[in-house]
Parts: structure tokens; C-alpha cells; sequence
């Protein structure tokens, strides 16, 4: 089981912006965006934004788009405060340069790489490590081993870039 679900991350996201259950519920339909919202969709479409290693013959469906009314109720999921990568990219070009930790056990994992592209694309300098045996939040369990090896690989970074 992961350590982040999907229906976890759902509960989450959803409580940040409000406590309304319908948006949670539409969200895990994947029936939670605006039709007047289709042009985001090229800053997250996966199949142009994942290395070509994560893609595993997965084809890019366009999104259902949901109840306008709880989307217009809760335009907060859209915000780029909550979701950056929503964010232009000439918003992306202000950005400093970024260390980015993404982990191949980890539902925000094509989130995470999908940022690291569209940082690229934008010229930001990134450093990205991509943790093969990681799993969402290792920072945070100093128990494994691994944790230790991306702690000096971050401090080392920031002693070679601050």
C-alpha cells in the first residue's frame, strides 16, 4: 500500500480548499473542472511532459470536465498557490533556481516530474533527483537508510549553491 493514496491526497487536497464533500467526491470522478478550464490542461498533459520511461504505453484521454457550479463554488483548485504546476510560464521563469526530490513509490510522483520539465522549459536551473527506491515523504522517516543519503545529498547542494 502507499504511504499517500490517491484517496488520501484527494482528502487533502480537497479539505485545504474546503470542507464541501462533493467537491472530494467529484474530484475522486475525476468530474471536478471547469470546461472554461481546457487550456491548463497543456501545462499538465503527461503524455508530453513525462520522460518517455514513465509513460508505459499509457495514451493521454481529455478530461471529463465536471459540475460548473461546485467548480465555480471552489475555484481554489486552480489557484497556483495550491497547484503550481497551473502556473504560466512566465511565472515559472521568476522562480530561483530549484532542488527538486521526486520518488518512484509516490502518487505525486508524475506530478513532481511533470514540474521538473515545465521548470526546465521555463529556463529555471534545476537539480533533480529522482529517488528509485524512495516513497513519498522519506524525508521525514529517518528510520530508513535512505533518508541519510538524500539529507547529504541536499545539504551538499545547498552548500555548493547558497
Amino acid at each position: 500500500m502507499p504511504a499517500l493514496p490517491k484517496s488520501l491526497i484527494i482528502w487533502f487536497y480537497s479539505n485545504y480548499i474546503t470542507s464541501d464533500s462533493a467537491l472530494r467526491k467529484a474530484m475522486k470522478h475525476n468530474q471536478h473542472v471547469l470546461v472554461e478550464a481546457a487550456p491548463l490542461f497543456k501545462l499538465v498533459n503527461w503524455s508530453s511532459l513525462l520522460p518517455e520511461r514513465f509513460l508505459k504505453g499509457h495514451v493521454y484521454k481529455a478530461p471529463t470536465f465536471g459540475r460548473s457550479e461546485l467548480a465555480r463554488k471552489h475555484p481554489g483548485f486552480l489557484d497556483v498557490r495550491v497547484a503550481p504546476l497551473l502556473a504560466a510560464d512566465s511565472k515559472l521563469r521568476d522562480l530561483p533556481q530549484t532542488y527538486l526530490v521526486t520518488c518512484q513509490y509516490d502518487v505525486l510522483r508524475d506530478d513532481g516530474l511533470m514540474y521538473v520539465r515545465r521548470l526546465r522549459d521555463a529556463g529555471v536551473p534545476v537539480t533533480h533527483n529522482h529517488v528509485e527506491d524512495g516513497l513519498h515523504g522519506i524525508l521525514s522517516f529517518p528510520v530508513f537508510k535512505i533518508y541519510y543519503r538524500l539529507m547529504d545529498e541536499y545539504i551538499r547542494w545547498l552548500d555548493e549553491n547558497l
